[in-house]
C-alpha cells in the first residue's frame, strides 16, 4: 500500500474515532470527551483536505 493511501486510511480512521468519542461522550455526559472528539475529527478532516490539495 502506498504512503498516500495509508495516510488517507489513517486520517479516515481518525475522523471515525473522533465521531465515536463524541457520541460516547454525549451518552455518558462527560465534558473532556467533547474536546478530544472535536480535535480528532478536526485533525482527520484537515489532513484529508491537505491531501486533496497536494
Amino acid at each position: 500500500m502506498s504512503t498516500r493511501k495509508m495516510t488517507i486510511v489513517l486520517a479516515a480512521i481518525t475522523v471515525l474515532l473522533g465521531v465515536a468519542v463524541l457520541v460516547q461522550t454525549a451518552l455518558t455526559d462527560g465534558a473532556l470527551g467533547y474536546l478530544l472528539g472535536a480535535l480528532l475529527v478536526g485533525a482527520g478532516l484537515l489532513r484529508l483536505a491537505l491531501l486533496r490539495l497536494a
